[in-house]
């Protein structure tokens, strides 16, 4: 069970690091979208 945790974990790191990015880029998108909306 152990092993299988250690294994995973750099998976895991590595997903992370990639996502990360990702979710920032886009939540300043939507926040840059809803702030310049033409009213």
């Amino acid at each position: 069970m152990r092993s299988h945790i250690i294994v995973r974990l750099p998976l895991t790191i590595v997903l992370s690091n990639l996502v990360s990015p990702v979710v920032v880029v886009w939540w300043v998108a939507v926040f840059i979208r809803t702030f310049f909306r033409p009213f």
